[in-house]
């Protein structure tokens, strides 16, 4: 439950600063199931307006995921500025 509401304060304190339209958490904590519920109800008592949290999708290494979508991106682009 500490953990629950520690989340839920940083993600309430974001959602005052940048107004998100969602929230996904992700990583071994963020993805934990008992996490979520918890990390909601506080989000709801604390954010200006609710806001939807839900776990994300990516799976392990979202870091290295990342990098690699930047990196085929780019390497895309530059073939295409190559052979026009």
């Amino acid at each position: 439950e500490r953990e629950g509401r520690a989340v839920g304060e940083a993600v309430a304190a974001v959602c005052a600063t940048i107004d998100p339209q969602l929230v996904i958490l992700g990583g071994p904590v963020g993805g934990h199931p008992a996490l979520l519920p918890l990390v909601q109800v506080t989000v709801n008592e604390l954010a200006p307006v609710p806001i939807p949290v839900q776990h994300g999708l990516v799976g392990e290494n979202p870091s290295l995921r990342g990098a690699i979508a930047v990196g085929l991106q780019r390497a895309r682009e530059d073939l295409l500025a190559s052979t026009t």
